[in-house]
């Protein structure tokens, strides 16, 4: 067998690096089970999409090398995945219109190889296991797609959204897929995830509002006056008409949070003064393209 002082050399000291890797790993999940734990105690959600987004972004700032930006992307959210799983038996649905084996692989990517995954025959049944308890997350078609058509399942999640209106537990996307990909990635396949937990900001977010009428006669005025009353100085707004109602989706290139006041007293006004409702829908850390 050939031999090589040079390459005995090299294996060596990567041995030495895999067992140092190996252990901080270790010490790692340790740390991050006794945070996951506190959490649970204090029925905190256990994933934080928003403090992991956070997370991906300042590794990839200081990557270097020639190990892929995605590939750094999946061992860190493999190794955050797996503490969850294990510290909380975290369970997820989806359903997807027309889907396609690399879904799932678009899916697993984010959330890891581990995390219990299960398709559904439809929306509802995907959003009545989430709001029952039986999963954590719900990943679905995105809300507005490349074809510029809304989400077949906007009226029914906005109905959702406005039943559980005051409740701890009300449903938001809280994330959209794929988070770190090339750019030919954004144009093809794209999902929300939701959950039952409040949508926090990670620094660098997109928002999701929606405004719900039976009269179309101002909808667009009506939208434009709420993004200027929220400071929304870049937003797309999309009409729609699903199940007899009227929708106009803003979809916002910054955070709104549904408990500050501009858009608490944005509620209350042009619910009394145009007969609408305004949904906040949730929002998601804006992609990572390398």
């Amino acid at each position: 067998m050939y031999k090589s002082q040079t390459l005995d050399s090299i294996r060596q000291n990567i041995d030495r690096i895999d067992n140092t890797v190996h252990d901080l790993l270790m010490e790692r999940a340790e740390l991050a089970s006794s945070i996951a734990a506190e959490k649970k105690k204090r029925g905190m959600p256990v994933v934080h999409p928003a403090r992991e987004a956070r997370m991906i972004r300042r590794l990839l700032a200081r990557h270097d090398g020639p190990l892929p930006k995605q590939a750094i992307t999946r061992i860190w959210r493999e190794l955050v995945s797996a503490v969850s799983m294990l510290q909380s038996g975290l369970k997820a649905v989806y359903y997807i219109e027309n889907n396609k084996p690399e879904n799932v692989k678009i899916i697993t990517d984010y959330f890891g190889s581990l995390l219990p995954l299960k398709q559904v025959a439809s929306f509802d049944a995907a959003m009545a296991d989430l709001m029952s308890g039986h999963s954590d997350f719900v990943i679905v078609d995105a809300l507005y797609a490349q074809n510029e058509m809304t989400a077949s399942w906007l009226a029914t999640y906005a109905g959702l959204v406005a039943q559980n209106q005051n409740g701890s537990e009300r449903p938001s996307i809280v994330q959209a897929l794929p988070f770190v990909g090339f750019a030919d990635d954004f144009n093809k396949n794209g999902f929300h995830v939701i959950t039952r937990a409040h949508f926090e900001t990670s620094d660098d977010d997109m928002s999701y509002l929606v405004y719900k009428t039976s009269d179309a006669t101002a909808l667009n005025d009506i939208c434009t006056k709420a993004m200027a009353a929220l400071n929304a100085e870049q937003y797309k707004l999309y009409e729609a008409q699903q199940d007899g109602q009227y929708f106009g989706l803003c979809i916002i290139d910054q955070y709104i949070d549904p408990e500050q006041p501009s858009f608490i007293e944005l509620v209350h006004k042009d619910k009394n003064e145009y007969g609408g409702t305004w949904l906040h829908l949730g929002g998601h850390p804006k992609a990572l393209k390398v």
